[in-house]
């Protein structure tokens, strides 16, 4: 069996699952964070923003522009 080396000193196998576990949970709890602070963004900008900054426009205009901003321009 083969022995993990970490801060200088060797892991149990029991200790390796337990901070492997530990790893991914936290990386999921992160990624669902960071999903929720994408969708929440993306949100408010089509629903707040639009209506602050582009007051005039048709509706459906104003709500799209925003968004069109954060992507890339492909040439």
């Amino acid at each position: 069996m083969s022995t993990i080396v970490v801060g200088g000193r060797p892991l149990s196998e029991e200790e390796h699952k337990r901070q492997l576990t530990r790893a991914v949970i936290a990386s999921t709890v992160g990624t669902a964070i960071e999903w929720y602070d994408f969708f929440l963004y993306g949100t408010v900008t089509g629903l707040v923003f639009a209506k602050l900054f582009f007051p005039k426009s048709d509706p459906l205009t104003s709500y799209r522009r925003p968004s069109l901003r954060d992507r890339p321009v492909l040439r």
